[in-house]
């Protein structure tokens, strides 16, 4: 689908206001990411300087960013997923987040999506696994390679 992007999306959820707004200067500015992921900060903000492609999403928990994410198109149907967990990411936000990435991709017209994760960052595999991802390989010591197809 050419041209998709994020749109704004509300919904519930014991007693929390999650959102989902499209990725911007100011939002990515604004984010705080969670202890485990400061040094990632950094590189991400170099991949945006010259501006937010299509598929790129700051989730909110009311007025919180809980995490920013999205999808960079390599060409020929292949995507790779990148996500930053903000210091306000809950267990609860899973479910939503699933959701919401799992419908996303229903539209997405992708022969593969790739994500790189740090092999320490437990609750990064669940929640890929969850999203359809299966290990592939070791990239290196510290790293893995998931794919979802």
């Amino acid at each position: 689908m050419a041209g998709q992007r994020i749109s704004p999306s509300t919904i519930s959820l014991n007693n929390s206001q999650l959102t989902v707004k499209p990725l911007n200067a100011w939002n990515l500015a604004k984010f705080k990411t969670h202890e485990v992921q400061k040094e990632d900060f950094s590189g991400t903000k170099l991949i945006f300087r010259d501006g937010f492609p299509e598929h790129q999403a700051m989730f909110y928990d009311g007025a919180k960013s809980i995490l920013a994410c999205g999808f960079i198109d390599m060409g020929d149907g292949q995507y790779y997923a990148w996500t930053l967990f903000g210091e306000n990411f809950k267990k609860m936000h899973y479910r939503f987040f699933i959701n919401y990435i799992n419908n996303y991709l229903n539209m997405l017209p992708y022969t593969s999506i790739h994500h790189i994760i740090k092999k320490d960052m437990i609750w990064t595999k669940k929640m890929i696994s969850m999203a359809g991802f299966k290990y592939v390989r070791d990239e290196d010591e510290f790293t893995e390679h998931w794919v979802r197809l």
